[in-house]
């Protein structure tokens, strides 16, 4: 399930890791790229939302079949080097994105004992950010020396072996039980999922704080280059080299959280507690100038992976262990979906913060500020219910 989700990172990250060289041959600005990105998490949620009556008609390992052919076609038509093409392969990247992980949680869920939830889940959801580090190592060395297709046929490839494995590995999995007809509705597939997120108190706490914690890794995943880079005045490659740092931090991130919580913590404080250790990169961040070494940087960029880059393995599986076994898909898919909203707000939010405060660096505090908050409202003990 990590493989699927490290294919469709490759034909999510393309646009953004070759903007300057595809834009140029479309005839677009580099600007446009804030828009596809918009596009793509739009795309995202669609996705995320349609997993619950997708995996009810198909099945989950059809339904990430299906994700693994939309990725395919999303990077080929990144080849054809429109806007148009760009915008249709960013919505189609994005649905895939969306459908992997909480297809992949119902598949997940019914082949592992509840005591090994947390950490094989953690180990799954480390698939994102490997295939982020891979596409970033190896599309930018196709694009510089090769013709337009070269890039998009290698991302193209990526998904189309991982959709042939899942084809080959229909053995491995337990056979699913079929739903009713009308459980396979889309409309129905969220309210349910949506529903079920609001009324049970332990979900709606785990969905809010991955709200949260996603919203600040939508701004640090768009702001972090641009900032080090304009106002700190360190070079591209440089900066390509500190967010490397943070997500190699990420990728172990989620393997040792996953393990923590698993046997020394319980999810939702874990969370709580990772909402208030992110407020601390935030902080330096905000600080960060040319007079300070670069030791400084890697410090900040590998704090950032360990606290924005490793809680999602553990949101995903306690989403799954509490939520109803017949509904795991669609609570799943619910809460992918209010994670795609956070991350789709998040530039557009702060870019009327940053306008508001008069810069970044007190746009980085008041994120800060609001992590902090909502770590510590996590992590208050909880009244016991009346009885």
């Amino acid at each position: 399930m990590g493989l699927a989700q490290a294919a469709t990172a490759f034909p999510l990250r393309l646009l953004p890791l070759l903007a300057p060289v595809l834009l140029l041959k479309a005839g677009a600005p580099v600007s446009a790229i804030g828009y596809l990105a918009s596009v793509a998490m739009l795309g995202a949620m669609v996705g995320s939302l349609a997993t619950g009556a997708l995996c009810a008609r198909f099945g989950s390992r059809r339904s990430l079949q299906l994700a693994m052919a939309l990725a395919s076609c999303a990077a080929l038509l990144h080849g054809v080097a429109t806007l148009i093409a760009f915008a249709i392969a960013s919505l189609l990247a994005g649905v895939a994105d969306g459908l992997t992980p909480a297809a992949g949680n119902s598949l997940l869920q019914r082949a592992t004992s509840v005591h090994e939830q947390q950490r094989l889940f953690a180990l799954k959801m480390i698939g994102g950010p490997v295939g982020g580090l891979a596409a970033g190592l190896v599309l930018p060395r196709v694009a510089s020396s090769s013709l337009t297709w070269g890039a998009p046929l290698v991302a193209a490839g990526v998904t189309v072996i991982v959709g042939v494995l899942l084809v080959a590995s229909k053995g491995l999995w337990p056979d699913e039980v079929p739903r009713e007809a009308a459980s396979g509705r889309v409309a129905d597939s969220a309210s349910t999922g949506l529903a079920l997120l609001a009324r049970l108190r332990e979900l709606r706490r785990i969905a809010a704080l991955g709200f949260v914690l996603a919203f600040s890794h939508g701004v640090w995943y768009a702001y972090f280059v641009v900032f080090v880079v304009a106002d700190v005045g360190v070079t591209l490659v440089t900066a390509g080299m500190l967010m490397s740092i943070a997500l190699g931090a990420g990728i172990v991130a989620r393997l040792t959280l996953g393990f923590v919580a698993h046997r020394f913590a319980r999810p939702d404080q874990l969370l709580g507690a990772l909402c208030v250790g992110s407020a601390a990169p935030w902080f330096a961040l905000s600080g960060f100038d040319s007079r300070d070494g670069l030791w400084i940087g890697v410090l900040i960029a590998a704090a950032f992976g360990a606290t924005l880059g490793g809680w999602l393995g553990v949101q995903q599986a306690e989403i799954s262990r509490r939520a109803p076994a017949e509904h795991v898909d669609r609570v799943s898919g619910a809460a992918a979906f209010l994670m795609f909203v956070a991350l789709t707000l998040s530039g557009a939010c702060f870019a009327l913060l940053q306008d508001a405060l008069g810069g970044s660096r007190l746009g980085f505090r008041g994120l800060a500020v609001a992590a902090l908050f909502s770590g510590v409202i996590a992590l208050l003990p909880r009244r016991a219910k009346a009885s």
